[in-house]
Order: C-alpha cells, then sequence, then structure tokens
C-alpha cells in the first residue's frame, strides 16, 4: 500500500501565517501571543498525520527515522541562522567597540 504525500498549502499557509504573528508579537509588542497557539495546532496536526501515514505504510511508527528526517530537514537552516547571528553579533560588536572613542568626550 503506497501512500502518496501530499502537501496541504493551507495548513502551511496557516502555519506561516501563525509563525509570522508570533515574530510580530514578540518583536513589537513585547508578548508571547498571537499566533503561538495556532501554531501548535497545526504543527501538531501535521505531525500526527505524518506519524499516521507511516504507520499505515510501514505498520509501525518508525520515531527514531522521523526525528532523523526531521533533524536533515530542520538543522541546516538552523545552522545558517546561527552562523548568521553570530556574524551579526560580532559585526554589532565591533562597531560599537571602534565607536567607543566618539563618546568618551
Amino acid at each position: 500500500m503506497e501512500t502518496k504525500r501530499r502537501i496541504r498549502p493551507e495548513l502551511e499557509g496557516l502555519r506561516t501565517i501563525a509563525a509570522i504573528l508570533v515574530a510580530i508579537y514578540h518583536i513589537w509588542f513585547n508578548r508571547v501571543s498571537g499566533g503561538v497557539d495556532v501554531f501548535f495546532v497545526v504543527s501538531g496536526f501535521l505531525i500526527t498525520t505524518s506519524l499516521l501515514s507511516m504507520y499505515r505504510k510501514n505498520g509501525k511508527v518508525l520515531y527514531f527515522s522521523y526525528i532523523v528526517k526531521l533533524m536533515k530537514r530542520l538543522l541546516p537552516t538552523a545552522w545558517l541562522i546561527s552562523i548568521t547571528t553570530l556574524i551579526a553579533v560580532y559585526t554589532y560588536c565591533q562597531c560599537l567597540q571602534s565607536n567607543k572613542h566618539l563618546t568618551n568626550f
């Protein structure tokens, strides 16, 4: 029994909107609100359907295999964001350090 993988653009779009709302609330309103619950519900739904699909295909849920596939998908982006953030912080600190003599008057 082969299950065809379907992309659900409406759910992906809803999850994207929820993530953007989370970022907006964190950055501009200093709150933890505005999309966190929607993001978790949609993500939970997508994870559950993925695990159910795996169960239908293999007759069991292969948790380790699922986590490995998830890490292969997420880690490259996480590394890119981490390295970019480190470079930006280092550059920002260097700018502050080089302009320190201007504020000593």
